[in-house]
């Protein structure tokens, strides 16, 4: 629904479409994007009535399981006839996208009643937050689940009523088939409902917690979880409790500390049931009853009511002038003597004399009395334009603030008024001076009439995921985003089709913000390493690091590779694979073992060579000998039959 601080025609086609859809719903402009839909101002050619008419996005159009749950969607909220509820009119599809007709609400969202005042009072909050709790319960007991309650669904008409929006569309989603997978969270990550975060099955209790979260938000000023990023945000609701919001704020009564609480509670059994149960328990924790919810902000005299109540402005009665006389006072009757003058009275003096003159011409005195009134009205005018309100040049005030628009305006001889029409702009920030009228010279005391800026328009990241290239890049900028491409491996996605964005799908960014669009090149090519001669425990580690799967195949003795370390590997250094890809190792045992031989008896020479030959380290030890053939072999070390392999070193005793 369109903000009433936005511009008509802000981000839309200006005048009307020349074709209609389903027959009699013309477009007028654009209103706001979002991550599903464009939302138009429309026109019922019918009916004669302005309409809201939201067109879905062209790969949510092509999207048979969203269209099939959109479709039931529309009929179920079609249903809900409620005062607190954006009324559905009608849906359609054409060959090209679909659409959903719906109540035009002109007017403010709870987001901005919140950026406006920051905190709201206990009796505040019943007044734009009861009604949300009736509009609750009035789906639930229908069966029907919002799935995305926050502030930026709260919409607040001009005279003062309090509607939901967006029935139905966030379930569609959420139960889409290929568009949505089972791991994305529909719904805003500071509202959402634990279950919701695991994946669980939810119901009217999801509801329950969103608008629980609201309502700390607009007693505390800001909601209980800020996480570095959306994923990071949501997964909080699972961690940790809601905390009271008597925490950060003093004089939070008891009653409605305890029932934020409750409505925030992890476990939904330990909630409300659905909407009626918490909005009984509101209306009984503020016993005073609604309030006026006052908005004004400078000239902005907007003021929100609550239910059932009425304000009358009587005009105040006119005061009489102070020259005017009352009846009976200061005037004397015709019947009334002079008692000042005996004689004859001044006047009569003057009519006399009067008579005595010769009659003067009609047409010289007219002659004299417009050159008299010509020569007045120029020097009247010469003092106006001169004196009392010359021509001066309008200071430059835009983008500054009202405060110093004002107050240099005022010191100029200007008077100020604030238009009520905030305006969104992605250069000027919020609560700034967008421009002026008039902008160049104007009469001193005249009025400039300041336009300010509501701040760069805040929108949620489209979801594109499996969209192609030229597709998903429209949608972003429909959505008021500056994408930006960057090429990106994906084991699941096909080439040219889109990854995902940064930030991710459903993220809220402001209007001109940059979006990165991810999109796929198909597998990451995966070059082979050399992994011979090392040890294949760290070969092992260093290919699963690169995605690669190491399997060892063989073992075999080398006499040159120590045990353990790779032999071979298969494929070749320098090969292409892709993750989970396999290597194949053949891993060394190292030399291969034998058994000692027997060189006791053999002489020294021969003995030497039977060992060297075997490619043994042999150390010679001389042992002196009484009546024994020198130069023999009497011991050796190890014992003949104990295994030995290639490069062992052993030992001989000879007799010396």
């Amino acid at each position: 629904m369109p903000d009433a601080r936005s511009p008509s025609s802000s981000g839309g086609t200006a005048g009307a479409t020349s074709e209609l859809l389903g027959g009699r719903y013309r477009i007028i402009d654009k209103l706001a994007s979002g991550g599903m839909a464009t939302v138009h101002r429309g026109h019922d050619q019918v009916l004669e009535r302005d309409v809201a008419i939201k067109i879905l996005h062209p790969h949510l159009a092509d999207d048979p399981a969203f269209l099939d749950r959109f479709r039931r969607e529309a009929r179920a909220a079609a249903a809900l006839n409620h005062p607190n509820i954006v009324a559905v009119y009608d849906w359609g599809e054409t060959d090209e996208t679909t659409y959903l007709v719906m109540e035009l609400v002109v007017g403010m969202s709870l987001r901005d009643v919140l950026r406006m005042r920051g905190r709201l009072t206990a009796r505040e909050i019943l007044s734009l937050i009861g009604p949300v709790a009736t509009a609750l319960s009035a789906a639930h007991d229908r069966g029907m689940i919002h799935r995305d309650v926050k502030p930026e669904n709260v919409l607040l008409a001009a005279n003062g009523t309090v509607k939901l929006a967006d029935f139905g569309l966030a379930r569609a989603a959420a139960e889409s088939g290929s568009t949505f997978g089972s791991d994305v969270i529909v719904g805003s990550p500071h509202y959402v409902a634990p279950e919701a975060v695991a994946g669980a099955q939810l119901d009217a209790r999801a509801d329950v917690y969103s608008l629980g979260v609201v309502l700390y938000e607009a007693i505390v000023g800001e909601t209980p979880f800020q996480g570095e990023t959306p994923t990071a945000t949501a997964l909080q609701h699972i961690a940790n409790e809601v905390p009271r919001p008597s925490r950060d704020i003093a004089g939070v009564s008891p009653a409605l500390d305890a029932l934020v609480v409750r409505a925030t509670a992890t476990d939904p059994d330990d909630r409300f049931a659905d909407g009626w149960e918490l909005a009984q328990a509101l209306g009984a924790a503020v016993p005073e009853g609604p309030v006026a919810v006052d908005l004004r902000n400078g000239e902005h005299h907007t003021v929100v009511l609550p239910t059932e109540s009425v304000i009358t402005e009587v005009p105040a009665p006119r005061r009489r002038r102070d020259h005017e006389s009352e009846p009976g006072k200061g005037k004397r009757t015709a019947d009334e003597p002079d008692a000042r003058a005996p004689g004859p009275s001044r006047r009569q003096r003057r009519k006399r004399r009067k008579a005595l003159r010769p009659p003067r011409r009609p047409v010289v005195i007219a002659t004299r009395a417009l050159l008299i009134g010509l020569l007045v009205m120029l020097v009247a005018g010469g003092l106006w334009a001169t004196v009392i309100a010359p021509f001066r040049d309008v200071p430059e005030v835009s983008g500054g603030t009202l405060d110093s628009a004002r107050a240099e305006l005022e010191a100029a001889g200007f008077d100020v008024r604030v238009a009520p029409l905030y305006v969104y702009s992605a250069d000027t920030p919020a609560d700034h001076v967008l421009q002026s009228e008039p902008a160049d010279r104007a009469r001193r005391g005249s009025t400039v009439t300041l336009t300010l800026s509501a701040g760069p328009r805040r929108a949620e990241v489209p979801q594109v995921a499996g969209a192609d290239e030229a597709t998903a890049l429209d949608v972003i900028r429909e959505a008021g985003f500056e994408p930006e491409v960057r090429d990106a491996f994906s084991e699941t996605v096909p080439v040219d089709q889109v990854v995902g964005t940064l930030p991710p799908a459903f993220t809220v960014g402001r209007e001109g913000e940059p979006v990165t669009v991810l999109i796929s090149r198909g597998r990451e090519p995966i070059t082979v390493p050399d992994v011979f001669n090392a040890p294949s425990d760290d070969i092992i580690e260093r290919l699963e690091a690169l995605g690669l799967e190491a399997v060892v195949v063989d073992e075999v003795n080398h006499q040159e590779v120590p045990e353990g370390w790779v032999v071979e590997q298969n494929p070749e250094p320098g090969a292409v694979l892709f993750r989970g890809d396999q290597v194949q190792l053949t891993v060394s045992l190292g030399p291969k073992q034998f058994d000692m031989p027997e060189v006791r008896g053999e002489t020294e020479e021969r003995a030497l060579e039977i060992l060297q030959g075997l490619d043994l380290v042999v150390e010679v030890e001389r042992v002196r000998a009484f009546f024994r053939p020198p130069g023999v072999v009497a011991e050796q070390d190890p014992a003949p039959g104990k295994k030995v392999k290639a490069g062992d070193e052993v030992t001989i005793f000879v007799w010396d």
